[in-house]
């Protein structure tokens, strides 16, 4: 609003200098901008019809004013004439001469007094419109500023400040925005007992809450991020400390459905919930077998 306040003030002023340089100059019209916007074209018309006005006025005075002039020249050649026949006095020349003077001095004076106010204005004007346009500049500016792009299309989730004139703190979160057309990325979490073969290229497999695993089957991703030490988070269940891991399914394009184990596609939206089971290696039957039997040797034989 203060941006379209100043640009309509930039408006009146241009169209303003345009009169004025035109009454300056002597033109028969003012000469507006070409390309000029609504509000422009709206000033213009108001100092155009201002123009004729003004115009119109001063020509009916110099009208009245060369009149005078004329009668004073007439009174002049009269007294003249009767200064040669002896009739009038010389004094009395000397007063039609004065006369006419002076009526002269009037209708110069009123066409340098009407040229010299349409210049001054016009230095006024012009002062102004710079100190408006740096205004301007500034206001555009702040526009600009309070304009914020997302880096990328989404949909808004959650708007912080919604009320006018609501002031924002450095830093704060102004809303969020969930990303479209943009690779999916399932955020795990992993406890430090599990995290030690975990790492980045593992294959994973994702059963997504929403779809019933014994129907629509699973889901396979690859973990493209490990957090470089342990996070903590405050549950009902009390403090949980964990490894964050990030697997990202495997989509044919990005904002794509993905395709299931059992040949389903399935839109994954944002905030569902999910199970994964990263894939560390292979291990034999004989292997968990003798699990705890090589766990009760390596034990042994030890003092406490």
């Amino acid at each position: 609003a203060a941006a379209g306040e100043v640009d309509a003030r930039i408006a009146g002023l241009q169209a303003r200098i345009a009169r004025l340089g035109a009454e300056a100059t002597g033109l028969s019209a003012p000469q507006f901008p070409a390309q000029a916007g609504s509000a422009l074209r709206e000033q213009a018309a108001i100092e155009r019809a201002l123009f004729l006005q003004r115009r119109q006025g001063l020509q009916e005075d110099l009208r009245t004013l060369q009149t005078a002039v004329d009668l004073a020249r007439k009174e002049l050649v009269l007294v003249e004439g009767l200064q040669r026949s002896g009739d009038v006095s010389t004094a009395e020349v000397l007063r039609a001469q004065r006369g006419v003077n002076e009526a002269e001095a009037r209708l110069i004076g009123r066409r340098n007094k009407f040229l010299e106010d349409s210049r001054a204005d016009l230095s006024k004007a012009e002062d102004e419109l710079g100190q408006v346009s740096q205004l301007m500049t500034r206001r555009r500016q702040e526009v600009h500023d309070s304009i914020f792009t997302a880096a990328g299309p989404g949909i808004v989730k959650n708007v912080r400040v919604t009320t006018l004139g609501g002031v924002l703190r450095a830093g704060e979160e102004i809303m969020q925005i969930v990303p479209q057309d943009d690779a999916l990325i399932l955020e795990a979490k992993v406890l430090p007992a599990d995290i030690a073969r975990v790492r980045v290229g593992l294959p994973a497999t994702v059963r997504l809450d929403p779809f019933d695993y014994t129907v629509y089957g699973s889901v396979q991703g690859e973990v493209t991020y490990v957090s470089a030490d342990t996070l903590k988070e405050n549950t009902p269940r009390g403090e949980e400390i964990y490894y964050r891991v990030h697997v990202r399914p495997q989509a044919p394009l990005p904002g794509q459905p993905v395709l299931s184990s059992t040949g389903r596609k399935l839109d994954i939206l944002p905030g569902m919930t999910a199970q994964v089971d990263i894939r560390t290696g292979e291990r034999t039957l004989l292997h968990y077998l003798l699990k705890p039997l090589n766990k009760t040797l390596s034990e042994s034989f030890k003092e406490r």
